[in-house]
């Protein structure tokens, strides 16, 4: 197995957009869990509905849009670290048959 420092840069970019991806979907569904709460608002009165809307707008729609940020955090932060692999290794933007482990930055050949 060969193991080296650093990142294949080209598919750590390819996780960022994958991951951008994610926080399209998690805005949408917070479009669509507000305007579901709206019409249940509107339609069901009682403490139970009222009850349910408040876990939506206190509780899962803020986690929503927690999620939705962490994740455009990552992929920012991956994207520089891309960045900053490609101009320390002169512009090279593939480390060939690697892949990134996520933690120590190093990388394992594929066929290891």
């Amino acid at each position: 197995m060969t193991v080296r420092e650093g990142m294949d840069s080209s598919r750590v970019r390819e996780v960022a957009s994958g991951l951008d991806t994610q926080v399209h979907r998690l805005g949408e569904i917070l479009v669509r869990g507000n305007a579901s709460a709206a019409v249940l608002g509107d339609n069901w009165g009682g403490e139970d509905g009222q009850e349910l809307l408040r876990q939506w707008r206190d509780d899962a729609g803020k986690q929503v849009g927690a999620a939705s940020e962490m994740l455009r955090s990552i992929s920012s932060e991956l994207r520089r670290q891309a960045d900053d692999q490609d101009r320390g290794s002169g512009g090279q933007g593939s480390g060939g048959g690697t892949r990134w482990s996520g933690r120590s930055g190093r990388t394992r050949s594929r066929a290891g």
